[in-house]
C-alpha cells in the first residue's frame, strides 16, 4: 500500500470520529459572529515567533495588504517578537491559540474547526491559506470546492503526514528546491498522477543587498543565528566552541538567538550570547562584524539567514543538509560539511575553521562569490511578482 493510500484511510477514519464534534462547532458557528464574512483571503498561521519562516509569511501577506486579509494564529507563543510585521499587512488578526492549542481540553480543537467551517463556507473568501500551520490541513475536507486552498511549506517535515490532504489543495508553494524535489519524489513512490505534481511551486525566496564592507577581523569571528531547537543541533556549536578554545585557535563564537536551553551561558564564558536581537540595524550590525555564519542543522529549508549572510558577502559554512547545497558549492560560495556522524561533524567544522583562521584570503573570496550569487539569486522583484501571480 502506498504511503498516499495509507494516509487517506487514516484520514477518513479519523473524520468518522471526529465528525460528530465538528458539526458541534458547525452549528455553533451560526451563533457566533462571522469575522471572516467579508474578507477576500484568510490565512492561517502559527504564530509571530522569531523565525525566518514566519519572516516569510509577513513579507507575503505584505505584498498581499491591499487584498482583504483575516489572519489567524492557531500556535500559543513563545514571544510573538515579530507580531509588529503582521501588523503592518493591515490584516485583521484573531488569535485563537489559546482556545485551541491545549492538549488537555483537545476537544475545543475538534468544535472549532467546525467553527472555522462554517466561518469560512459562509463567507465571500476567495483564498484559504496555510503558511506552515497543521491547523489548516484539519479544515481542507470540510470547506466547500470552489475555494482555492493553497499551502505553503519551507521544510519536509510534515510531509510523510500532509500527503493524505493533497486532493484538497490546489496550490503547494515551496521555498527551498530541495523540498519540492522530495516532494515529486514522494509522488512517483505513491504513483500519483502528473496533475498533482502540477501544483507544486517552487519561489524563490528575496533578500535585501546592503553596501559591501569588506570583512577585517584579527580573529576568525565565527557566529550562530537562530533558534536553541533540536532540529538546529545547536549543542554541536557549542562543542565545536569548545573545542577550538582548548585548541587556542584563533577563533571567537557569538550567538544570537535563545540558546539557554542548549547552552548555559556559565559553562561558556569563552563565547558571546546575545540573545534574541529584534532590532533590525543592531542585528546587521552584528551580522557585519562577523566572518562566518555556522550551521549544523539535521535538516533544513533554506534558512533566512543563510540568504542574508551570503548577499552580504560571508562564509556560510553549513552541514550538507536538505537544500543546503543547492545554494552554497563547496569551497566556491561557501564551506560544507558532509559528515553525518555528530562527532565527526565537530572534528570536520573544526578543521575548516582552522584553515579558514590561517587563511583569511580564502574567507574575503568565497564571501564575494557568495555576494555576487545572492545578488543574482535572490531577486525581491522577481519574488513580488511571483507572489502576485499565484496569491494575488
Amino acid at each position: 500500500m502506498t504511503e498516499y493510500r495509507k494516509g487517506k484511510i487514516i484520514m477518513i477514519l479519523e473524520q468518522f470520529f471526529v465528525f460528530p464534534l465538528i458539526f458541534i462547532g458547525y452549528l455553533l458557528g451560526f451563533l457566533l459572529k462571522n469575522n471572516l464574512k467579508k474578507a477576500s483571503i484568510v490565512c492561517l498561521l502559527r504564530n509571530a515567533d522569531i523565525g525566518g519562516s514566519t519572516l516569510v509569511h509577513a513579507d507575503i501577506l505584505e505584498i498581499l495588504k491591499d487584498k482583504k486579509l483575516v489572519l489567524v494564529f492557531t500556535k500559543i507563543t513563545v514571544n510573538n517578537n515579530f507580531l509588529d510585521r503582521f501588523t503592518n499587512t493591515k490584516g485583521e488578526i484573531y488569535d485563537v491559540s489559546k482556545l485551541i492549542d491545549n492538549k488537555i481540553l483537545h476537544v475545543i480543537n475538534i468544535v472549532y474547526r467546525g467553527v472555522l467551517v462554517n466561518h469560512i463556507n459562509n463567507s465571500k473568501l476567495e483564498k484559504v491559506i496555510g503558511a506552515e500551520c497543521l491547523y489548516f490541513y484539519k479544515l481542507l475536507p470540510y470547506l466547500r470546492r470552489n475555494l482555492v486552498t493553497i499551502d505553503i511549506t519551507h521544510v519536509n517535515k510534515w510531509q510523510h503526514y500532509t500527503i493524505r490532504f493533497i486532493d484538497f489543495i490546489n496550490l503547494r508553494i515551496y521555498s527551498s528546491i530541495g523540498i519540492k524535489r522530495e516532494t515529486v519524489q514522494q509522488y512517483h513512490a505513491s504513483n500519483l498522477n502528473s496533475e498533482l505534481i502540477s501544483r507544486l511551486k517552487f519561489i524563490e525566496y528575496k533578500t535585501d543587498v546592503l553596501e559591501y564592507s569588506e570583512p577585517n577581523n584579527n580573529k576568525l569571528e565565527v557566529i550562530y543565528i537562530g533558534r536553541g531547537s533540536n532540529q538546529k543541533r545547536v549543542h554541536l556549536i557549542g562543542a565545536i566552541a569548545a573545542a577550538a578554545y582548548k585548541q587556542n585557535l584563533n577563533i571567537n563564537f557569538s550567538f544570537i538567538g535563545d540558546v539557554s536551553n542548549v547552552l548555559p551561558v556559565v559553562e561558556y564564558p569563552f563565547c558571546k550570547f546575545y540573545g534574541n536581537v529584534t532590532d533590525k540595524k543592531k542585528l546587521q550590525e552584528l551580522e557585519r562584524n562577523c566572518d562566518v555564519l555556522l550551521l549544523t542543522s539535521l535538516f533544513e529549508g533554506l534558512p533566512l539567514v543563510v540568504m542574508e549572510m551570503m548577499a552580504l558577502g560571508r562564509v556560510v559554512v553549513s552541514t550538507a543538509v536538505s537544500s543546503i547545497p543547492d545554494y552554497i558549492e563547496d569551497n566556491v560560495t561557501g564551506k560544507l560539511i558532509w559528515s553525518k556522524n555528530e562527532t565527526e561533524i565537530v572534528q570536520e567544522a573544526i578543521t575548516i575553521l582552522k584553515q579558514l583562521s590561517e587563511n583569511y584570503s580564502e574567507v574575503k573570496s568565497i564571501g564575494i562569490n557568495a555576494r555576487a550569487f545572492a545578488i543574482e539569486k535572490f531577486n525581491p522583484d522577481k519574488f513580488r511578482k511571483e507572489i502576485l501571480k499565484c496569491l494575488g
